[in-house]
């Protein structure tokens, strides 16, 4: 399975968005994610996606994981996994779900 490596960041204006950017095959792979619930500000810089096919990156996904005190792992349905160690600690663990879409973008 292909890893890629990229950034997680919970959306500033909104406490239950995030966004997850990584580049694969040299386009830029956008997920914006939307949070079951509200969590403090969080953000990786060393996030790894790790991923089957880039036909697993396309479209609306549904995810489940967890927000931790300083790690998260988010796992879509049809199998990417994104994992990281946050830049800071959110002071506790969150089990999270949800969905969002995945864009591709010129790098």
């Amino acid at each position: 399975m292909p890893t890629v490596s990229g950034t997680v960041t919970r959306i500033a204006d909104s406490e239950s968005k995030f966004v997850a950017t990584f580049t694969v095959n040299g386009l830029r792979q956008i997920f914006t994610g939307n949070l079951s619930e509200s969590l403090p500000t969080f953000t990786t810089s060393s996030a790894s996606l790790n991923y089957s096919s880039t036909n697993d990156l396309t479209g609306t996904r549904v995810f489940e994981g967890i927000i931790g005190a300083t790690t998260l792992k988010l796992t879509f349905g049809d199998g990417p996994i994104i994992t990281g160690d946050l830049s800071a600690s959110v002071g506790m663990a969150f089990s999270v779900n949800g969905s969002g879409p995945s864009d591709t973008a010129l790098k």
